[in-house]
């Protein structure tokens, strides 16, 4: 990678998840608009999902140190290493900018603290698009939140509930906007595995401490029994690093004698394949999720959605008319919501409809997209 580029952009990651498929919804959109555009990935991770990606739709990128704040490296012990790795990210980086003459840099997560020491090398200008709403452990949290607002030149947040979370002292706000993500159209391809008789809902999404797989479980033994047509899925796999929650899942499942009647795929690539087999989607995050992808991706399939009602999400689905919205952590709710949706199935397809349309009405990726440009036509004053 050597031609000079209008837009680097730096992400951690090298997966599927929302924050990786927005990058490259937005990537090629702005490639497509005539920006010239390249990425940096980093390299602490093996290639994925994303760099594949790239690779075929011929955009630049590459792998590079980029000391991402990942939860391993931020451990007492752990810090003279990283801070080592900071550095030499940023020598690295400051490199790469002059030589690529990259005018705008867009740093893609709160994660890649070398963006708040990088400085502005080849007089470049910085935004930093934040998609997440980290809320514990609390001192990482608020470095997490004080790092962009402190040293971007603009930030763009993907829900108004992130801008509120970066916000809350009143720091540099009118540098602070929100530009909420967008998905393109999509001809439905259910996943033939997902394939059989009777409503399916469905889990999609990481196996972590927040998104609440082990709450969809127990909500779970609620509903089964009462629904014996109804069949279940949890596709996911666990965050690296925690691997042992793989073992987690299927303990729980076992323990409430969800064995024989919930699928456990593990990470699907095409998450959207497992929304178009489906009739629930489940989201039931315990912490504030910022604006998660796979909503957006359950409203364009046409599903009910029932999601925790905290971060973003209100923002996406109007209770009662697009889908379903209960008290997050609070798994009578969910399972009642999800019971409610499969005895009514009249009710579940008009939700479903109804998603469907608000996301092409609303949450495109054009209207992400000159969302985005606004910004770096503010920056190019």
């Amino acid at each position: 990678m050597s031609q000079p580029v209008d837009v680097l952009f730096l992400h951690a990651s090298d997966e599927a998840y929302g924050a990786d498929r927005v990058l490259l919804s937005l990537v090629l959109a702005l490639r497509d608009r005539g920006q010239r555009v390249a990425v940096i990935l980093a390299d602490d991770l093996p290639p994925g999902w994303l760099s594949s990606q790239l690779a075929a739709e011929g955009i630049a990128f590459e792998r590079g140190p980029l000391a991402p704040a990942r939860r391993r490296y931020l451990r007492l012990a752990g810090l003279p290493a990283y801070l080592r790795a900071l550095i030499a990210a940023r020598r690295h980086l400051r490199r790469r900018v002059r030589a690529l003459h990259a005018q705008i840099v867009h740093v893609n997560t709160t994660a890649l603290l070398v963006a708040a020491i990088l400085g502005r090398p080849g007089g470049c200008r910085m935004a930093w698009h934040v998609h997440e709403i980290v809320v514990r452990p609390r001192p990482i949290a608020w470095l997490l939140r004080l790092a962009p607002v402190l040293t971007a030149d603009r930030v763009i947040c993907v829900s108004d509930a992130v801008r509120r979370h970066l916000t809350q002292w009143g720091l540099r706000a009118g540098r602070i906007v929100t530009v909420r993500n967008g998905i393109p159209p999509r001809e439905p391809a259910p996943l033939a595995a997902l394939s059989g008789d009777g409503p399916l809902v469905a889990y999609i999404g990481r196996l972590n401490r927040w998104k609440g797989y082990d709450l969809f479980v127990r909500a779970l033994a609620q509903v089964a029994p009462a629904f014996p047509a109804a069949r279940f899925v949890v596709a996911g796999d666990p965050p690296p690093g925690e691997e042992w929650r793989t073992r987690d899942l299927q303990e729980r499942l076992a323990a409430a004698g969800l064995t024989d009647r919930v699928l456990t795929p593990g990470f699907i690539a095409d998450g959207a394949a497992v929304c178009d087999a489906a009739d629930v989607v489940a989201v039931p995050s315990t912490w504030p999720d910022p604006f998660p992808t796979v909503v957006l991706e359950a409203m364009r399939a046409g599903c009910a959605v029932v999601a925790a009602s905290g971060g973003g999400v209100p923002e996406m689905v109007e209770n009662g008319v697009s889908g379903v919205l209960v008290p997050p952590g609070d798994t009578g709710a969910l399972a009642d919501a999800i019971s409610a949706l499969l005895a009514e199935p009249r009710r579940m397809e008009r939700l479903g409809e109804a998603a469907r349309a608000r996301v092409a009405a609303e949450f495109s990726v054009e209207r992400m997209v000159e969302g985005v440009v606004a910004v770096y036509r503010d920056l190019g004053r």
